[in-house]
This record gives C-alpha cells, structure tokens and sequence, in this order.
C-alpha cells in the first residue's frame, strides 16, 4: 500500500501539461547556462534530459560570441577528465585486469562532456544545433588551441 502512495504523486505529475511540468521541475527561467547543464549531468529522467536540452540549447544561441568563449572554456575546465581518477583507474588495473576494472579505467578516460553532448542531442533538432555549435567551437580554437580537445568529443 506505501508504495502506491508513494506512487500517486508522480502520477499526477506526469498528467500536467508540458509547460506546467517544466515550472514545477526547472522553476523559472532563471538559470545559468552552467548551472543548465550542471542538472543535466545530474538528471536521470528523460523527460527532464528533453526539457533541459532545449534549454541548454535555446541559452547557447541566445549568446554573444564572448560568452560562447566563456561557454567553452567551461566545458574544457569543469567538464574534462580527472586525471587523477584516470591515474587511480589505471593503476588499479595495472594489479588486477579484469573486466570491472577495465570499465573504470574507460569510464574514467572519457570527458563528461561527452555525456553532457549525448544528452542534449535527444533535444529536437539536437544534432543539426550542435553542429552549429561546433562550428563555433571550431572558429574559437583558432584562437584558443586547449578548446580543440573539447572538439574530439562533438566527432566521437
């Protein structure tokens, strides 16, 4: 009987209308183009990973070019692999090669960029935006070489 209980409130969520749920679940539009892809990462719904992607990329393409830079350099600086959890991963496979341990190894070499990018291509349109995106990204790495890693991640 608890679990029904539990049950009915997300019931009577998912009931709302899009724009009602997006109120309920983001609050308003006040977000930080960070803070948006911070709750993406965080996020484990798919319904919220939908909404958020369309924000993430409705905030990106509301941007000045300086703030695209902006944009960038916090993908490469906060969304880069830890090259410490790689190192730890690595040497514990070092001591025992199994499976389990070569998964930590890969799950800690891949940028969570990369995941951050995979979500918000679910977004409509996703993919055709974040080509756009990319473009940016390119003409910003003439300048800026470090940003040129972050462009592995929108090929892979």
């Amino acid at each position: 009987m608890q679990f029904l209980q539990d049950l009915m409130p997300s019931l009577r969520l998912s009931r709302l209308a899009p724009s009602v749920l997006r109120k309920h679940l983001f609050g308003e539009e006040t977000e930080t183009l960070a803070s948006l892809c911070r709750m993406m990462i965080d996020s484990d719904g798919e319904y919220s990973s939908l909404l958020l992607a369309e924000r993430i990329l409705n905030a990106y393409e509301s941007l000045e070019d300086d703030e695209r830079l902006d944009f960038f350099q916090m993908l490469h600086a906060d969304y880069n692999i830890d090259l410490q959890t790689v190192r730890s991963a690595i040497d514990e496979y070092e001591e025992n090669q199994d499976a389990g341990h070569l998964l930590q190894v890969t799950r800690a070499a891949e940028p969570l960029r990369r995941e951050l990018l995979r979500r918000i291509n679910l977004a409509p349109q996703g993919t055709a935006r974040l080509v756009k995106m990319r473009e940016h990204l390119l003409d910003a790495a003439r300048q800026h070489p470090e940003l040129k890693c972050i462009d592995i991640d929108f090929h892979h």
